[in-house]
């Protein structure tokens, strides 16, 4: 397993398993859904407007989360693990390498809004809910 920070080069598997998380999570995809994942994460991740941390196994990513910044918080998104490698760490390692990442940069909190699928998981990673935001202090 290799883990490290997504780059333009990794746009196509970002935007594939974007995808494949909004099916997950009982969205529906339009025709062109694929192209405009790339654009938005081509203009984010190269406008530094977000950091992407991912986890592959034999070049294919399996898994991913990320952070934009704002002021000395990190909030966090798009954090997902394909069905088949679930249940591995993958996410806890992924949570952990974002916040020592957020923490280099001088956050001092991360937050982000839980799906239900995902609240077990962060409150394991050190995450409390304070009124629908959950949050976990850097420092």
């Amino acid at each position: 397993m290799e883990y490290r920070k997504a780059g333009i080069g990794d746009i196509g598997s970002l935007a594939d398993l974007r995808s494949d998380q909004i099916v997950q999570e009982g969205g529906s995809l339009c025709a062109d859904i694929v192209d405009e994942l790339k654009k938005q994460f081509e203009n984010e991740i190269s406008g530094d407007m977000i950091t992407i941390l991912a986890a592959f196994e034999d070049e294919r990513m399996i898994g991913m989360a990320g952070y934009s910044l704002t002021g000395s918080r990190a909030y966090i998104t798009n954090v997902y693990v394909r069905a088949d490698h679930r249940r591995e760490g993958i996410a806890s390692r992924l949570m952990d390498m974002l916040a020592d990442d957020a923490a280099a940069c001088g956050c001092e909190i991360m937050c982000l809004h839980a799906t239900e699928q995902g609240r077990r998981l962060y409150e394991k990673t050190g995450f409390t809910d304070r009124g629908g935001l959950m949050i976990k202090p850097l420092k």
